[in-house]
């Protein structure tokens, strides 16, 4: 049986109802050039794909900055500060623990960074390491220059607050216990084919993109297998796009 059987067919039943299915691609911990980053650039460019990688501002190197400035195709948002563990030791892992000077400091100076190595290709996204932030500093990210926020699983609103858009990932294609693998592809499809389902039937924002995050560090031949086929089997669709989330909108009660 075709993996992406249940896909194509979910896809079909958007296609049905004249809807397109938007997706996206995120992958985390961008730092500097490497064989893993060339891999998932061959990806991107064979594909025509999209992707947004996810940098952490104080490791992400000038190497970096001029290897992404020829692959048009890629977005930067801004990975945390230095995707350190601030949490306690029995706590999962995070680093944006609270909303106090320094950590707003810190988030302020990783922008200016990515920007300047970076230019236009950088846009005033923040993804927290370990998808985790503290309640207190979403309504503190506008002030800070950024406009949108992206964590993981289906968001409950489109604004994480005030000029702040949310838009998430919904599929991790590794699994991280009990030891780091690559999920699988069945299960891949099925996170992808649920999250499709609510949109269509409402159950979810149908206007959040479907996010599909990756690790290109960690990822065995695997999963970019399984990526490359994803790719392949939905980039002709009439009712699949591969998209970057859209940041510029401003909700009106924000106005």
């Amino acid at each position: 049986m075709n993996v992406f059987a249940p896909l194509l067919d979910e896809l079909g039943r958007w296609q049905d109802r004249g809807m397109v299915a938007s997706l996206w691609w995120r992958d985390d911990d961008a730092m500097s050039v490497s064989p893993a980053l060339q891999s998932l650039l061959r990806v991107s460019d064979q594909t025509g794909t999209p992707v947004v990688l996810a940098t952490i501002p104080f490791g992400a190197t000038a190497a970096l900055a001029e290897r992404l400035g020829r692959s048009p195709q890629v977005r930067i948002w801004q990975h945390g500060i230095r995707h350190a563990n601030a949490a306690g030791l029995f706590a999962k892992k995070q680093e944006l623990t609270d909303a106090c000077p320094q950590t707003l400091s810190d988030l302020a100076l990783g922008q200016a960074r990515l920007r300047s190595l970076f230019g236009a290709q950088f846009q005033p996204a923040l993804v927290p390491p370990w998808n985790r932030i503290s309640p207190a500093l979403p309504p503190r990210l506008a002030g800070l220059g950024f406009s949108a926020l992206s964590t993981y699983s289906a968001r409950r609103q489109a604004w994480a607050a005030p000029n702040v858009h949310q838009v998430n990932t919904h599929v991790d294609l590794m699994a991280w216990r009990p030891e780091r693998r690559f999920l699988d592809a069945e299960t891949c499809v099925h996170g992808i084919c649920r999250h499709l389902a609510a949109r269509r039937t409402g159950a979810a924002d149908k206007d959040e993109p479907t996010g599909i995050l990756s690790h290109h560090l960690v990822m065995p031949d695997e999963a970019w297998a399984f990526l490359v086929a994803l790719f392949e089997a939905t980039k002709k669709h009439p009712s699949c796009e591969w998209v970057t989330p859209a940041l510029s909108q401003t909700p009106l009660d924000a106005r």
